[in-house]
């Protein structure tokens, strides 16, 4: 629910949260005022309360800084993971590499949105710890796919987190504004619940937290477990040591 109306003695009221999306709070109140307009409620457009309950930080009131720094963090999680496969890292280091250069690139993601823009609000390390797990959902696929296909794989990991999960995860507006299959499969993909997981930890006290959250880890443990899936592949074409070789009689 991006809103609620109010009919009340002192006139209608608007309510809205638009740290949620500034677009949607925007567009619910441009649509109050038409239906006002138009219905015969006694009550003039300009009589009309807006209030925001959770209004957007002030740093970025219009959510424009929120959405712009999705798309970095997406391609950062994507070069970790392609960074992995190409150097050739399996087994617990490949996994370690993984989950230390994500969870380095959310504190400073944490450090450049929350405590110098002023982008997020909240806990900063809720804000740090939901940032590096979205890196490490858009890494893991990569890094899963490329180990067991190789550069195929890693573009197919990254076609399917950047050209299909960035445009369709609701950053820039809200889920609810794109049509009801994109919306749906963008919050099933690391850019759009991760965009939802940090609105949540950020501006609402952790609520409705727990569907991107899964969904974040759902991805991030697909792409590890393909990474180690690979790794015992390998390990298993690789011939046995038999020692050397009986010389000749």
């Amino acid at each position: 629910m991006n809103g609620a109306l109010v009919l009340g003695p002192d006139g209608p009221e608007l309510l809205v949260a638009s740290a949620g999306g500034p677009a949607a709070a925007q567009l619910l109140e441009q649509g109050v005022r038409g239906f006002l307009a138009r219905a015969d409620t006694g009550a003039p457009t300009d009589a009309l309360t807006v209030t925001d309950l959770v209004p957007g930080p002030a740093g970025d009131p219009r959510g424009a800084a929120f959405a712009a720094g999705l798309l970095p963090l997406t391609l950062a999680g994507v070069a970790a993971g392609a960074l992995v496969v190409l150097f050739g890292l399996r087994g617990t280091r490949g996994l370690l590499t993984l989950i230390g250069a994500c969870a380095l690139v959310g504190m400073v993601a944490a450090l450049l949105l929350h405590t110098w823009l002023g982008v997020l609000e909240g806990g900063w390390w809720a804000a740090a710890a939901s940032l590096a797990l979205l890196v490490l959902a858009c890494a893991a696929l990569p890094a899963g796919l490329g180990a067991l296909l190789g550069p195929p794989g890693i573009g197919l990991g990254a076609l399917t987190v950047v050209a299909f999960g960035n445009p369709f995860s609701g950053a820039a507006s809200s889920p609810d504004l794109l049509p009801t299959p994109m919306g749906d499969l963008g919050q099933a993909l690391p850019p759009g619940a991760g965009a939802s997981l940090l609105r949540s930890v950020s501006f609402f006290d952790g609520a409705d937290a727990a569907r991107p959250l899964l969904v974040l880890l759902g991805w991030a443990a697909v792409g590890l477990l393909l990474l180690g899936l690979a790794t015992r592949r390998r390990g298993a074409a690789s011939p046995a040591d038999t020692g050397p070789a009986p010389a000749p009689a």
